[in-house]
């Protein structure tokens, strides 16, 4: 613990530009995460500043003294002595995390940019129905220029022959399609 400890010390003290950071966080929920995420650094960081630099030595005469087995200290002593602990190498973990890092980041990037095209999209269709002379004053035409989903289906249907455009210019269904009955004692069926 206390030797992985110098290192956690070594990579507290690179810095974080929190304000960089914090810059990215758009939304309510983002910034809660963000200050959850410094609050626990600084807690990290307290508790890591608070070990000590150096391991103090450990004082065999003392439990050589205290530990009356023989040669039970000894074995102790040389099982410690063989330990070898490894540095932590945070070289290709730091590089591994920064290409990861600049991935997402572009990844972010690229979708902010077609998140703002779609809202630029979205706009220009509705400044084109802002501007755009009432329905009641369009011609049929005008409407289907408009529209031209709409005009596709009505050359379909149309092409089906669902609608009677002879009679006076109103489009009306045809015989033989169920008709309301309203519709029915008007027309004089």
């Amino acid at each position: 613990m206390l030797r992985s400890s110098a290192l956690l010390r070594r990579l507290s003290t690179r810095g974080v530009d929190w304000n960089r950071l914090a810059q990215r966080a758009t939304t309510d929920a983002a910034r809660a995460d963000f200050g959850r995420l410094r609050q626990q650094h600084d807690e990290m960081l307290k508790f890591i500043t608070s070990a000590p630099e150096k391991v103090e030595p450990i004082d065999w005469d003392h439990w050589r003294k205290t530990i009356r087995t023989p040669g039970a200290v000894d074995a102790i002593k040389r099982a410690f002595d063989g330990l070898e602990v490894k540095n932590f190498d945070d070289q290709h973990v730091a590089a591994e995390a920064t290409a990861l890092f600049t991935q997402e980041v572009q990844k972010s990037e690229s979708q902010v940019a077609e998140v703002k095209g779609l809202m630029s999209e979205i706009q220009s269709e509705i400044d084109k129905f802002n501007n755009m002379k009432p329905f009641e004053e369009m011609s049929p035409n005008e409407f289907l220029d408009m529209f031209p989903a709409d005009k596709l289906r009505f050359d379909m249907e149309a092409e089906l022959e669902l609608y009677d455009t002879i009679d006076q210019g109103i489009w009306e269904p045809l015989k033989g399609f169920d008709l309301p009955e309203e519709h029915e004692e008007d027309s004089g069926h």
